[in-house]
């Protein structure tokens, strides 16, 4: 009998201690021993370093294994300067994150040493389910934000809010993610709201890009990022291997001496804006070479180009690749707008603006029209404003059948005739946002919502959601919440033949005629302390009205329903309702 009681207090404080982690709040200054502190985290901890430099010599590798109800947080305090961490030799980089799960890192500035953040130097172990955002990095002579070890599967990462410039005399990238070859991947991942700019310094490799990711990545959203002065392209992908296309939408291109955008198969670019780059402005082609070109989708971009490069290449089109190219506004005066070396078999046009050249030869009828003067359409293109004016030939000309519910500002669409290029022109001037070389701001009209901040995981106490569609032909769909002090991070995959929803997402019933399916994972986090694991349910409908604030700073309303579930737990924790009842269920059974 003692030892059946024994037995019965050892499940029972087995189970206590599994549904309840106490973590420890670590507030660290450059005087204390904070390497330390970082590299010996447990699970619930959090580590706040005041403001003041940080300055290293050795390398700092941390393994970060938080819990789905205990995560790890290191963050920099909010209440001042952010703490500098500056590693003062050239041939380490700044932090080796070995290993990590549910996890974040923010609100510090990194500079010096060789990268800034590698994840997984180590192909014993995982990273996923972790959240870096809020991060000035500078002054790194390699790349910022790299995740490129061999063997690794990143999952469900979000880099948001990052600033990251002056990259160089290596190879300069901000974020690197993935490796050649498909050897490690990244997917189901979010990459939004990051001010990258100023790679020129970068001189060896493919150089300069701010946002690259490499072959068979899949289901990664790559949003509202700006972009300018760059040795490479503002987004480079390569091919999904047709595992779920990654989706470029809402960013922003300004000058560089590379292409705007680039891609190969696999991807679907809606709603981007790439002004005077010396290289074409999106690239659709092989790279590497003998990849198959297809399952492309281009939707609602403008593109400004005053070189002699096109506004849009596209090379090597294959019968049996999938190609939507649709209300597309391409002005280049000092070239062909359009540049296509092949047949159209398979390629989809509708309602393409153009200014330059002539349209490529096999074309349907309906596929491009002419554009009048830039002057006569745009706003102020010298100002980095491209919102069309009263009179603009983009007004009411796109196809409503192959269109997206939203544009560039998060403002509705018209669902019939919608303007073509990034805009829906609704007043005589431009209501949101006008492009500039800083974090984008959403200003959404009217019932909508505002925001600017660039720190939205540390205050905010309202709700607010985004949620839009692609209809008919493409599908695809963004929705983000931030509810009660919490700053939810959603992230959208478009799959395409192959739909991949991890465990910790919650499916949209979207479909298209392309096979394409829509799944989201929203994370949250309250405070200093974060949690991936919480899902929202989004019952999301292709005419849906959008509205976005990143940072929770206001409220708009959803179209649909959307709900939270899953708790936040500070270092004095309390166990949830079903902890109790497991724990008096056990104690009656046995005792």
């Amino acid at each position: 009998e003692n030892m059946k009681r024994l037995f019965a207090l050892i499940i029972t404080l087995i189970a206590l201690y599994s549904l309840q982690v106490e973590g420890v709040t670590y507030t660290l200054t450059t005087s204390s021993n904070w390497i330390q502190t970082l590299s010996s985290l447990q699970p619930g901890d959090t580590a706040i370093l005041q403001s003041g430099t940080y300055t290293k010599t050795a390398k700092l590798s941390l393994r970060l294994n938080g819990t789905p109800s205990a995560p790890i947080v290191i963050t920099g305090d909010t209440s001042g300067p952010k703490p500098v961490i500056n590693h003062s030799g050239a041939n380490q980089n700044i932090i080796d994150l070995i290993e990590g799960n549910y996890f974040t890192i923010q609100n510090l500035e990194l500079t010096g040493g060789s990268l800034g953040i590698r994840l997984g130097p180590s192909s014993t172990y995982s990273i996923s389910n972790g959240i870096i955002q809020n991060l000035t990095i500078h002054d790194t002579p390699e790349t910022a934000i790299s995740a490129n070890f061999y063997n690794h599967t990143y999952t469900n990462l979000t880099f948001k809010y990052n600033e990251v410039y002056n990259t160089g005399s290596g190879t300069g990238e901000c974020l690197y993610l993935g490796c050649v070859g498909g050897a490690c991947i990244i997917r189901d991942s979010v990459i939004s709201n990051n001010l990258l700019h100023d790679t020129l310094l970068a001189t060896t490799g493919s150089v300069g890009s701010a946002i690259q990711v490499k072959e068979y990545s899949f289901n990664n959203l790559i949003q509202d990022n700006v972009c300018y002065n760059l040795g490479g392209p503002c987004v480079l992908i390569y091919t999904d291997g047709g595992r779920g296309r990654n989706t470029v939408i809402g960013n922003i291109m300004l000058g560089g001496l590379d292409n705007g955008i680039q891609a190969a198969a696999g991807a679907t670019i809606v709603n981007n804006i790439v002004l005077n780059t010396r290289g074409d402005g999106i690239a659709i082609i092989q790279n590497p070479p003998g990849v198959t070109i297809g399952n492309i989708t281009l939707l609602h971009n403008t593109v400004v180009n005053a070189s002699s490069a096109y506004c849009l290449r596209a090379t090597n089109f294959v019968s049996s690749g999938s190609f939507l190219i649709a209300n597309n506004a391409f002005f280049c005066p000092g070239s062909s707008a359009v540049y296509v070396n092949n047949a159209q078999t398979g390629v989809a046009w509708y309602s393409n603006g153009f200014l330059g050249g002539s349209a490529p030869s096999g074309v349907n009828s309906n596929g491009f029209y002419g554009l009048g003067a830039i002057a006569a359409e745009l706003a102020a293109v010298g100002s980095n404003n491209v919102y069309p004016v009263s009179s603009s030939t983009l007004i009411a000309r796109g196809n409503g059948t192959v269109s997206i519910g939203y544009d560039f500002n998060d403002n509705t669409r018209d669902a019939t005739r919608p303007t073509v290029g990034a805009y829906e022109y609704s007043t005589s001037n431009n209501p949101g946002w006008v492009v500039s070389r800083n974090f984008k701001a959403i200003i959404a009209a009217a019932s909508q919502s505002l925001s600017s901040s660039p720190n939205p995981s540390v205050s905010g106490s309202s709700t607010s959601t985004r949620s839009g569609s692609v209809s008919s032909v493409a599908t695809a769909t963004a929705s983000r919440t931030a509810a009660a002090s919490l700053s939810m991070t959603a992230s959208v995959s478009v799959t395409a033949s192959v739909s991949v929803t991890p465990s910790t997402t919650a499916s949209a019933g979207l479909t298209r005629t392309a096979s394409v399916s829509v799944t989201s994972r929203a994370s949250s986090s309250a405070s200093n302390s974060v949690t991936p694991s919480t899902t929202a349910t989004a019952g999301l409908t292709p005419t849906g009205t959008p509205s976005v604030t990143p940072s929770g700073v206001s409220s708009g309303s959803p179209s649909g329903s959307a709900s939270m579930s899953g708790s936040d737990y500070s270092s004095s924790s309390q166990m949830p309702g079903s902890g109790n009842q497991l724990v008096s269920w056990l104690s009656y059974a046995l005792f």
